[in-house]
């Protein structure tokens, strides 16, 4: 086979070339046809997801999009179903221990009694569940998803970095601490120094968006501000004053040693 003009190698056979979509017609992607060899017009690659997938990599929902593309419909509506339940379910139990963290500030006196109020029926924090209901809502409801996330993960890797340096405080501040669980000192300084130094990254890779700076910023110096001037003087554990609830201990109240002695 004669070599062809700027195609051709060494042996004299055509260099196969092959043609890939271009950045405009990524979004379009039905129209899309595989790649195909320019020398003799066969197909250069299958049409697998995991090809045609790369052309829409940046999608607010490439799970279903996936799952539309692979021609089940059953098992699309499946997994959107399943989704669907999981994300709810995170939603509820993020909010039902939002809930009872306030519920165990106020009790230990770092936020206002009210907020560990519990009803006379339903034995729940009934006013801070309607507080954070309300909050959840308005910013969901008013604010972008970016944002959200955004926030929501600055917060809870800024109580991890804490979490890591109060592990390596109390280990040497207060070494006489009942530990069912013991690991050696050089360990545990070791992992949460690295937790520590990772959480404090990715912190910073988060405050590089303007809009989640100048909000946790502000939500942060107010947090610590309320403390300094509030919890710190109300709080009953600084104190020493051993904080008891309505509810029994856990090991005495569930074999029955200890009954429940609510106080209406």
């Amino acid at each position: 086979m004669p070599a062809r003009s700027g195609a051709g190698g060494s042996s004299g056979l055509p260099t196969p070339r092959t043609t890939f979509p271009s950045t405009s017609a990524r979004p379009a992607l039905k129209t899309w046809m595989p790649a195909r060899c320019l020398s003799c017009g066969a197909p250069a690659m299958s049409p697998t997801p995991s090809i045609w997938l790369l052309a829409m990599l940046n999608v607010p929902a490439p799970l279903a999009l996936a799952v539309d593309r692979m021609g089940l419909p059953w098992f699309a509506i499946l997994v959107k179903v399943g989704a669907f339940a999981g994300l709810s379910s995170v939603m509820l139990v993020l909010l039902y221990g939002q809930t009872r963290i306030f519920y165990t500030m106020a009790r230990d006196g770092l936020l206002p009694p009210v907020f560990a109020k519990i009803h006379p029926k339903y034995k729940t924090p009934w006013v801070n569940t309607i507080v954070v209901g309300i909050v959840a809502a308005g910013f969901a409801g008013f604010t972008g998803l970016d944002f959200l996330g955004n926030t929501t993960n600055m917060g809870t890797l800024i109580a991890f970095m804490f979490i890591c340096v109060t592990v390596i405080y109390l280990r040497f501040k207060r070494p006489d601490l009942h530990r069912p669980f013991k690991m050696p000192t050089w360990l545990i300084v070791t992992i949460a120094v690295i937790g520590a130094a990772m959480c404090f990254l990715l912190v910073m890779s988060l405050m590089s968006h303007e809009a989640t700076r100048n909000f946790f910023i502000p939500y942060l110096a107010i947090g610590t501000l309320f403390y300094f001037a509030y919890g710190m003087w109300n709080s009953k554990l600084a104190k020493g004053i051993t904080v008891t609830g309505h509810e029994p201990q856990p090991d005495l109240g569930a074999t029955g040693i200890q009954s429940d002695n609510v106080k209406n």
